[in-house]
Parts: C-alpha cells; sequence; structure tokens
C-alpha cells in the first residue's frame, strides 16, 4: 500500500462523505461557541456555578426503596434520560466556555 492509499483512507475516514467546506464551516461554529461562552464566563464568573447547580453534575442520586418491601425501587428510566441529558448540556457549554473537570470540582467546593 503506497503512502498516498494510505492518506486517502485517513481522510475518507475523517471527512465521512462531508466536503472540506463543510468541514471548515462546522470548525467555525465550535469556534465561535466557545468564544461567546469564554467570553460569558468572563464577564459574570458565576454563570458557570449556576450550570453546574441547575443541571445536577455532582450530584448523586440517592437509592430509592420501596416502603412495602424495604428493596431497592426499579429506576425510572424517563428520570434518568432527563437528568443524562441535563448534565451533558451542562458539560457540553462548560467546555465551549473553556472549563476542565478539575476547574469544575474547584467551583464546587469553593461554593460549599
Amino acid at each position: 500500500m503506497k503512502i498516498w492509499d494510505r492518506i486517502s483512507i485517513g481522510i475518507a475516514t475523517f471527512l465521512r462523505g462531508a466536503s472540506v467546506e463543510e468541514h471548515v464551516a462546522a470548525g467555525q461554529a465550535a469556534a465561535d461557541l466557545a468564544k461567546r461562552w469564554s467570553h460569558a464566563f468572563v464577564v459574570n464568573p458565576e454563570l458557570a456555578c449556576d450550570i453546574i447547580r441547575l443541571s445536577g453534575i455532582l450530584a448523586i442520586d440517592p437509592p430509592l426503596y420501596d416502603n412495602v418491601t424495604g428493596l431497592l425501587a426499579p429506576r425510572d428510566p424517563y428520570r434518568e434520560f432527563e437528568q443524562k441529558g441535563a448534565r451533558d448540556l451542562a458539560l457540553k457549554l462548560l467546555a465551549a466556555g473553556g472549563m476542565t473537570l478539575t476547574e469544575i470540582n474547584e467551583l464546587m467546593e469553593t461554593s460549599e
């Protein structure tokens, strides 16, 4: 296999059928998003704490017990999907603002 074959396979895998212009546009949109959220965190540092608190990223759900049997109650899949969605969105917003998991943990420790 020639080197150019390997490069073309790599490019085809990376681009996945999209044109180079589409990838450049997507990268620019991501950069713009990161710039907006980074600026928002600089202007209002409490915004990150609010996102963390509202999303429940660091919250641990207590185990729920059935009152009759005393055994663990089955988990509600709808509630779990809702919580996962909120946490995913919050992590994306915090990452767009340039925050790392270490910084998120430090914020939560100082806010308590």
